[in-house]
């Protein structure tokens, strides 16, 4: 099909470029955050917190199947020759009511999330995000699918004290732990390096041994979302990725902590690195 995915899912969610990609609010939860990501070069579209993608499939059949309810033959219809009809226009979809939030718990320690999929294999990576006494408490796994990262969270949780505790592929709520917690409960004195990923963090400990290093869980844009309260009286340093969204981020990092309590905020100026490093 010939349709821009970009354009067509422009009709139904206001979208703004960010590097390669395209964010906007996913329709398909509660979302207060440009968690729905839209990929015009490969024609793809996900949502890295509800996992929306996945039930009917990330091309615009997937996301018309989905934001109208229908099935694929139905799908087929409400495209013609791969373009939205000509009379499609932006459909005003009611306000969801807000699921109920989810409980994030640590989970037992015999209990482990089933990490292979269907769609993706095994993980070629897994980081574990620790509560600051140690234990396991969610992982971080990345994919790689014919070259491409594809990252995804099991959390362990529930709804209500009535659900029964599961493994779900889905974002911890808000606010959300940084990975590291377990070094940083363990060296009080330490100085601080937050970084923009578990990944970041951990190429990071091997050159810097006498910090404490910590990951943003999510990526720039969950920022505003992380529990800041741990890094109370630490001194932190900053470090983004050399491209601009990681320099907006810890920009917007750096104001939060000094409310949160922290001594001291340094930055890094990551213009001597490789662009996006």
């Amino acid at each position: 099909h010939s349709v821009d995915l970009v354009e067509f899912i422009s009709r139904y969610v206001e979208l703004r470029k960010s590097g390669a990609e395209h964010r906007g609010i996913c329709p398909f939860h509660p979302d207060t955050s440009p968690s729905l990501t839209v990929h015009g070069g490969k024609q793809v579209w996900a949502c890295f917190s509800c996992c929306a993608h996945e039930e009917h499939g990330a091309d615009v059949f997937g996301f018309v199947m989905s934001y109208d309810n229908v099935t694929f033959p139905e799908a087929i219809k409400r495209l013609s020759n791969g373009h939205a009809l000509p009379d499609a226009k932006p459909i005003q979809r009611p306000v969801p009511k807000k699921a109920p939030p989810r409980e994030l718990l640590v989970p037992d320690a015999v209990t482990l999330p089933e990490l292979v999929r269907r769609d993706f294999g095994a993980p070629a990576k897994v980081w574990t995000i620790r509560t600051p006494d140690g234990r396991a408490w969610f992982f971080e796994a990345r994919y790689l699918v014919d070259g491409d990262k594809q990252t995804r969270y099991y959390t362990y949780g529930r709804y209500s004290p009535e659900d029964p505790p599961r493994w779900e592929c889905k974002h911890p709520p808000n606010p959300r732990p940084f990975y590291g917690l377990d070094d940083l409960e363990r060296r009080p004195t330490a100085q601080v390096m937050i970084h923009e990923a578990p990944k970041k963090a951990e190429a990071a400990a091997v050159l810097f041994p006498k910090l404490v290093h910590l990951g943003i869980i999510g990526g720039v844009y969950q920022v505003p979302h992380m529990d800041l309260s741990p890094l109370a009286g630490r001194r932190c340093i900053l470090l983004p990725d050399n491209d601009e969204p990681g320099k907006q981020a810890m920009r917007r990092l750096a104001p939060l902590l000094h409310a949160a309590g922290a001594a001291e905020v340094k930055g890094i100026d990551p213009d001597t690195q490789p662009d996006g490093t």
